[in-house]
């Protein structure tokens, strides 16, 4: 996998940017508007996503730069985490780890991830 090319996101992608908004916090609504004609680009093992956001996209008022967090247990029983990062109002990336800092093997496992609304 080439993690250097920007490109639309994928329907796994989809599925944990939807899971990570899917709980109400202040920015939300910007951020889905963001990330409606975003592009992405994988920067690990793990999913994680860069954004490449419109410089004409609205600002989020969020009152922490994670304003969301989910977890899911990977296929090997691992807890592992995302977190939505944004910075300056634009997000940013979505940061995704395993807490015994292994590679995430099942991504398919995004679509049961919990979410820890932070503000």
């Amino acid at each position: 996998m080439d993690t250097n090319m920007w490109r639309h996101p994928y329907q796994e992608d989809k599925q944990l940017l939807d899971k990570l908004l899917s709980e109400s916090f202040p920015g939300r609504s910007a951020i889905r508007e963001q990330l409606q004609m975003c592009q992405v680009r994988n920067f690990d093992e793990n999913g994680s996503l860069e954004f490449l956001i419109s410089a004409d996209a609205p600002r989020a008022d969020v009152l922490y730069v994670i304003p969301a967090e989910g977890f899911f247990q990977d296929s090997d029983g691992v807890l592992a985490h995302a977190l939505l990062h944004v910075v300056n109002g634009i997000a940013t990336e979505i940061e995704v780890f395993k807490e015994d800092n292994s590679v995430v093997q099942d991504k398919r496992r995004f679509k049961d991830i919990e979410i820890l609304p932070l503000g």
